[in-house]
């Protein structure tokens, strides 16, 4: 059953992301969306036009909540609300994430810190062979001290990532401690795929989309740290601490296959 996805995500500051999301139904962007054999990608276009989920499960989780539910494009004080923090153009094809230079949210023990924007959807149980797909074009435009995850196979169960996408410091992306490039990446364009059944994981990252496409290698390929747990993607941005200066990320063609 196909899923349409009524508008689209906003964009931000630096960081540019095309992603998909897919395992049952698939979103297309104007019919711009093939299916290949099993696994689906975007095509590449020069604008941006896919649109966003209208999943009633997609929420946000930033300084003014740990669940806002944004699966209508925030309006009225709730928009005013989050823009410091997340926004999205009018035709909610781009979503924008941006973590301030002292913005920071209180862990649950009330003392330790860390900035974070992030949306998410609802979380599946394992189903083997059955692939759920995260797809994205990033745009980082800086690094940090620490390492800024931009995307997370999240064990709700565990509260811990079973895999994350990291930017570290040398600007390097990660997938866990795996390196996907040596290059400094810090304001240049990638694409990632990530494709996860709640018992295996595996990534392809690429400098655009006909590369990653034509890719038929896996960059990671394991079984997931945590089984028997229910799985959900993150994507925008997560810091440990305070950030100490502004960091942003956008995502455009953003769609579901669940």
């Amino acid at each position: 059953m196909k899923t349409s996805i009524t508008k689209n995500i906003l964009a931000f500051a630096t960081l540019s992301i095309f992603i998909s999301c897919s395992s049952e139904e698939l979103v297309t962007n104007n019919d711009i969306l093939q299916e290949q054999n099993t696994s689906n990608h975007l095509n590449e276009t020069n604008t941006i036009q896919a649109k966003t989920p209208n999943d009633k499960s997609l929420k946000l989780f930033c300084k003014i909540g740990r669940s806002v539910n944004i699966s209508k494009k925030p309006s009225g004080s709730l928009k005013k609300r989050l823009s410091p923090f997340y926004t999205e153009n009018s035709k909610r094809t781009s979503q924008t994430f941006k973590l301030g230079a002292n913005d920071f949210i209180f862990r649950k023990d009330g003392k330790t810190k860390h900035s974070r924007c992030e949306a998410f959807l609802g979380a599946q149980a394992p189903s083997r062979g059955k692939y759920k797909v995260l797809e994205a074009q990033m745009k980082v435009n800086t690094a940090l001290k620490e390492e800024l995850t931009l995307a997370q196979y999240f064990s709700v169960n565990k509260s811990k990532p079973q895999i994350a996408l990291r930017i570290d410091k040398r600007g390097r992306l990660k997938i866990n401690r795996t390196v996907l490039t040596n290059e400094n990446m810090a304001g240049k364009s990638f694409f990632i795929r990530i494709e996860a059944d709640g018992h295996k994981v595996r990534v392809k990252y690429a400098k655009s989309l006909s590369a990653l496409k034509k890719k038929r290698s896996w960059d990671y390929n394991q079984n997931v740290r945590y089984k028997n747990t229910r799985n959900q993607f993150r994507w925008g941005a997560y810091y440990n601490s305070k950030t100490g200066k502004n960091v942003s990320n956008t995502v455009t063609n953003l769609f579901t296959k669940r």
